[in-house]
C-alpha cells in the first residue's frame, strides 16, 4: 500500500519503474546516452552545458553530447586540401621551370664564350668564312633542345682593318618559343708586321 502510494506521489506506476531501471542499466552499459528522471523544479544541461528546465512531472529524458565531424565539415576540409595542394604544385612546377631555364642560359653563354675565344685566338689569316662553317657545338650545350650554333666572319668596315667575329647560340625552351638567343661580337685585328733587324 505505502509503495503504491508514493509510486503515485512521483507520477509514475511500478511497471513505468521498472524500464526507467532497466533503461538506465543499459545506457550505463552503452556509455553513449545520459539518462535522467529530474523531480520537479530541477533543471538538466543541454547538449553544450547550457540547463534545460523541466516540467513539474517526472519524465524520462535522453541527453548526448555531439562528437565527431559531420559530412560538410569534412568535404570542406577535403576541398581546402585539395587547393592547397594545387597551389604548391604550381609553385614546385615555377621554381623548376624558372631554374631550367637559368641553367640553359649559362650553358649557352659557356658556349658562346667557348667559341668565341677559340675562334679570336686563330691567326689573321685563317679567319675565313669557311672556318666560321666549320665551327660545332660542343657535347655540353647539345643538351640544350633545338641548340643551334650560328658563326660568322666578316671584314669589318673602316680603318683599321679589322674582322669581325659574331658567335650566336639559340635554343628552344618550349615548343613554338624559342629562347632570347646569346650573342657575342668581337673584332681581330692584324698584328702589324716589323720591320727586319727591329728589335720588338
Amino acid at each position: 500500500m505505502g509503495s503504491h502510494f508514493e509510486n503515485a506521489l512521483l507520477g509514475s506506476t511500478p511497471r513505468a519503474t521498472t524500464a526507467a531501471a532497466e533503461a538506465r542499466a543499459v545506457a550505463r552499459a552503452s556509455g553513449l546516452w545520459a539518462l535522467r528522471q529530474p523531480t520537479s523544479g530541477q533543471t538538466s544541461p543541454g547538449a553544450h552545458g547550457r540547463p534545460r528546465a523541466q516540467g513539474k512531472r517526472g519524465l524520462l529524458e535522453w541527453d548526448v553530447s555531439r562528437c565527431g565531424f559531420s559530412l560538410v565539415e569534412v568535404a570542406a576540409a577535403f576541398v581546402l586540401l585539395a587547393a592547397l595542394l594545387a597551389v604548391t604544385l604550381q609553385i614546385v612546377l615555377m621554381a623548376g621551370e624558372h631554374q631550367r631555364t637559368a641553367w640553359h642560359r649559362r650553358v649557352a653563354m659557356l658556349e658562346a664564350a667557348n667559341q668565341m675565344e677559340r675562334l679570336a685566338g686563330q691567326p689573321w689569316s685563317a679567319l675565313t668564312p669557311e672556318a666560321a662553317a666549320t665551327a660545332s657545338l660542343s657535347p655540353e650545350a647539345q643538351t640544350l633542345p633545338g641548340a643551334k650554333l650560328a658563326v660568322r666572319i666578316e671584314p669589318a668596315e673602316g680603318e683599321p682593318r679589322a674582322k669581325r667575329i659574331t658567335v650566336q647560340v639559340r635554343w628552344w625552351e618550349r615548343p613554338g618559343q624559342p629562347e632570347q638567343p646569346v650573342r657575342l661580337v668581337a673584332w681581330k685585328y692584324p698584328i702589324p708586321e716589323q720591320p727586319s733587324g727591329a728589335t720588338p
